[in-house]
This record gives structure tokens, sequence and C-alpha cells, in this order.
């Protein structure tokens, strides 16, 4: 059942809050990019290939998202947040050119629908002292970047795990929907956001025009964003594989085989009678911070919708499941033999799994058990979907991915 837990303290506020005026003009684009510009003393953003999605998100936040105090000043700091990132990264690049002569060989990429089991995967494949993670810490503050010598103590780490002791303190339920912590492996978020063209934002707040435009948009310059990120994150730390996650690379497959032609590409499944109410549930926890007008009915609708005009559309055949590129896991397989699913993995793309690696996931497994932070309940009913509906997603999503028969994605 999902509960309201949201602390007395944060509905004290948001109650509050509806006695202040607020401006509408807190989501204008140029208001946001004049403060942004004003607090960081930088005026070049590089290329200004994000100014649509700038406008789109700003115009549907303030049509739809019915935003509550928090949720305000959170989605605010957040796209203020994205705009000052970015213009250091280009004052960055411009002081130290040389980063872009780095060179990202052969990166791993995690991809999978949300909530389908990509955060454990990565997890388990950044073990491996060969591949390096994106770091919560690093993605969310990248300049200057991280230098051999200082990198388990960068000061950055500390901040970091501050903001999520807030947020643990805040909002204790989110342990239990997404682990979270400074050093732990992070989603390629920064990218998406970067540009504005972010689909899991969407999670967060309700922005279905923003949403719809983001599904059809070109993701090139998301890309080109994401690997200059890379570059000037490896440029002192030298790196010789990258691993990296996030949902929202489903969405782009074409732009990152253009980006990163060697990339290895992880496509992780599971059970749609699992992942869909998993991913109705953390959207009604999470947008229930952000507004007061959150219906779970309406974001199952929504979600149903959203899946089924993406499921359908057809992919190139190089995407699908014969391609050596490609790998496609079972969840399943995943959580009943962890170590045989990355040795398989490994051998796919030519690897070995090394003694090191394998000793390393043996002892993560042991002290991380699944639910270690609790189990987030809920059941169908409360959405007010069918299993029947489910059935037919699963249909059009074992079709996308030429998922053999036998695999059953069905309860």
């Amino acid at each position: 059942m999902i509960e309201n837990n949201i602390p007395y303290i944060i509905r004290g506020i948001n109650i509050l809050g509806k006695f202040i005026p607020h401006r509408k003009e807190s989501f204008n684009p140029d208001e946001l990019l004049e403060k942004a510009q004003k607090k960081t003393g930088l005026t070049d953003f590089g290329s200004m290939t994000f100014q649509d999605g700038l406008q789109m998100l700003c115009q549907s936040v303030n049509q739809e998202a019915n935003l509550n105090t928090i949720g305000r000043l959170s989605i605010h700091n957040n796209l203020l947040g994205a705009l000052i990132g970015r213009l250091k990264v280009q004052h960055w690049i411009k002081e130290h050119p040389e980063v872009l002569n780095e060179k990202i060989q052969s990166p791993m990429m995690v991809l999978g629908l949300p909530r389908s089991g990509t955060t454990i995967l990565s997890f388990l494949l950044g073990l491996d002292p060969e591949n390096r993670p994106l770091l919560e810490w690093e993605k969310r503050n990248p300049v200057p970047p991280p230098e051999i010598t200082t990198r388990y103590e960068d000061p950055r780490i500390v901040q970091c795990a501050k903001n999520f002791e807030k947020i643990d303190r805040l909002f204790p339920v989110i342990k239990t929907l997404h682990p979270q912590g400074a050093t732990l492996p992070a989603e390629c978020f920064n990218a998406y956001f970067s540009e504005l063209k972010n689909v899991t934002l969407y999670i967060s707040v309700n922005v279905t025009s923003y949403l719809e435009w983001v599904l059809q948009s070109d993701l090139s310059s998301v890309y080109s964003h994401h690997k200059l990120l890379l570059q000037l994150l490896q440029s002192r730390v030298p790196t010789q594989r990258w691993l990296l996650k996030d949902p929202q690379h489903l969405y782009g497959i074409k732009y990152l085989k253009q980006t990163y032609p060697s990339a290895q590409i992880v496509i992780i499944h599971r059970n749609l009678h699992k992942v869909i109410p998993s991913l109705i549930s953390i959207t009604t926890v999470i947008r229930r911070m952000h507004s007061d007008k959150v219906d779970p009915k309406q974001i199952a609708a929504q979600w149903l919708s959203i899946l089924s005009s993406h499921l359908a559309k057809p992919i190139p055949d190089e995407d699908r499941i014969g391609n050596r590129e490609f790998y496609h896991l079972r969840y399943d397989d995943l959580m009943e033999n962890p170590t045989e699913a990355i040795r398989n993995i490994y051998a796919h793309f030519g690897q070995k799994l090394s003694n090191l690696h394998e000793t390393n996931i043996q002892a993560w497994l042991k002290f991380n058990p699944q639910n270690k932070h609790g189990r987030h309940r809920y059941s169908l009913e409360e959405f007010g979907i069918s299993a029947k509906q489910i059935d037919e997603l699963a249909e059009l999503y074992r079709e996308r991915y030429d998922i053999p028969f036998e695999y059953k994605l069905s309860a």
C-alpha cells in the first residue's frame, strides 16, 4: 500500500507556502539564464542547443506541474544548477582545451526500463577494478575534474554525503526505493539535464507535454555533452573503461552508438508485472514530495500510454538481439546467480571475469542483501490497472527487443 510518507516539517512548509505569493517568472527561461550567469560570473553556455528544452520544460512546469512550495524550490534549484553546471563545464574546456583530446574507449553501458535492475547490475560491474563507474559526487559537481592524487579525499565527497544525509532525514522512504550515496555509481542524469532533454524528470513532476517533446527530439547534442563530461572527468584520472548506466539510454540507442561506436551495451529485462507497478509507485511517492495534487491512477494511465507508444515504435535491425554489440540479460538470471551473469556478459564481449572481480562480487552480495533498507509495498489495485493491460505491453516489449518466446514477460 502506497502511503503518503511526507514528514510533518515538509507538510508544514508546503502549507505555509500556500499563503506566500510566488512569481510565475521563477520558471521563466530568460530569468533562469540571467540568474545562472550572475551566480557564476560566466556568460558562455557553449552551444545553445539546450534552449528549446529549457523553453519547453518551463512551459510544461508552469502549465501542468501543480508544484507545491518544496516542489517549486526543488525543481527551480535543479534547473538553475543544470545551467550553472553548463557554464562551469564550458569555462573549464575553454581554459583546458586539451580535455577534448581524451579518448573514450569501449564504454560499457547498462540499459533497461526503470525498475528493471539496472542499478544492481551497474553496482556489480563497477566492482571490476578495470571499470570506472560515474560516481554521484563526480556527476553532481564535475568542475574542476577530480585528480588522481586526491580523488578519494576530495572535499566534494563530504559535501555530497551531507546532502544525502539531509534527504534521508527528510524523506526516509527514498532509501527503500533507490540506493543513494556520494561514492555509489550514478546515472548519466546530468548529461540529459544539461541539455534539458531528460525523460526521468517525469518521475519527479508531471510535465507530460515536455516528456512527449523529448521522446520526439534529436538527442545528438545530449550525447555530445555526455562525451564531453566523460572527457573532462577522465582528463586527470586515467581510465581504461567507463561503466555507465541510465534507463534513458533506451530512448537514445541510435545516438549513443553514433557517439560511442565501440560501446558494449547490456540491456536488462525484467517481468513487466514487476516493472510497471514499481515504476508507478516510485513516481507517485516522489511526485508527492513536489505536488499536493497527485493521483496514482492518473499516473498509471499516463505511464501505460507512454510505454505503449514507445514500445510500439520499431527499432533498427542492428539494435536487435543478434548484434554482438548488445547483450540481453534476464533480471531473474542476474538474481539467481549474479557471478555467472557477470561472467556471461564478459564472455559475450570477449573478456574474462577476473578473480579479484569475482571476489569483490561475493563480498558485496554478502553485505548488501536485497531490500537492505526495507521493502516498498504496493499493488495493482491501487493504480486501477489490470494484469491484462500489462500483458498487452509485454507483447509489444517482446517484439521490440526480439526477446525469445520462452522468456516470459507476464506473471
